[in-house]
């Protein structure tokens, strides 16, 4: 009773970290989901307005299933808040997050995230990967390419230049965005679901004519075939697409 007691609690604070509905962003569409840990997961997901107007979305996993790792998730909800209230730039963004969670987050937890900027009509993301698995950009035509910036987590150290980076995202293209419990998600015989078997799926359900909430459906729904309905962490996706032809 008392673990139930904790789980319930565990949620409670994890459903107030996660917005309820994405962001209207023109010449954008936007899905996010979260399929639940069975216990206690560690994924959140956020969307927030910039101060030159431009859009933060933000995906982040702690490590550490546990009570414990959901406050240290909450304190870095608040951090992130707090810096995007006052800077546009993310790599000072990502650098004075971690700035400000190290001494919360020793001597051994972390947090593995990746931070996207978004413009109104934009045909450009610009990113900062925190050892975070990378969003997969899929065009509508064409190769499939990883947002990757070599990164560590925050919680590795206490001062880090984070890289910036940006990537052209043409009409038609998505970015889709997921967490390890997706990648490490087991069937009964104990095979990891992995990320070739991702990208598979990826190709197969973010088509043209796709939408967001359609590739997450459909690749939660896949994930859910191979590795049962028991999911021992948070299998999360924030799934963006450039709208037009």
């Amino acid at each position: 009773a008392q673990i139930d007691h904790e789980i319930g609690l565990a949620r409670a604070l994890q459903d107030r970290l996660v917005p309820k509905e994405p962001p209207r962003i023109p010449g954008w569409d936007i899905y996010a989901c979260m399929a639940r840990a069975a216990q206690v997961g560690g994924d959140f997901y956020d969307f927030l307005r910039l101060p030159d107007a431009a859009h933060l979305i933000v995906l982040a996993d702690m490590a550490g299933k546990s009570v414990y790792g959901l406050v240290h998730l909450s304190l870095l909800h608040s951090h992130i808040h707090d810096v995007a209230e006052h800077t546009a730039d993310l790599s000072y963004l990502a650098a004075e997050v971690t700035r400000r969670s190290w001494p919360e987050l020793q001597p051994d937890s972390y947090a593995a995230a990746v931070l996207l900027k978004v413009w109104p009509e934009g045909d450009q993301v610009e990113f900062v990967n925190c050892g975070h698995l990378p969003p997969l950009l899929v065009p509508p035509h064409g190769q499939m390419a990883e947002l990757s910036t070599g990164d560590p987590v925050i919680g590795a150290r206490r001062h880090h230049a984070y890289t910036a980076a940006r990537i052209n995202v043409r009409p038609g293209s998505m970015l889709v965005c997921y967490t390890d419990g997706f990648v490490e998600a087991r069937d009964a015989e104990g095979r990891m679901y992995g990320e070739d078997r991702l990208r598979a799926a990826v190709r197969e359900w973010a088509t043209p004519t796709a939408t967001p909430r359609d590739v997450c459906r459909g690749l939660l729904r896949e994930l859910a075939t191979f590795s049962g309905p028991e999911r021992s962490d948070d299998q999360t996706l924030v799934v963006l697409k450039r709208k037009g032809t």
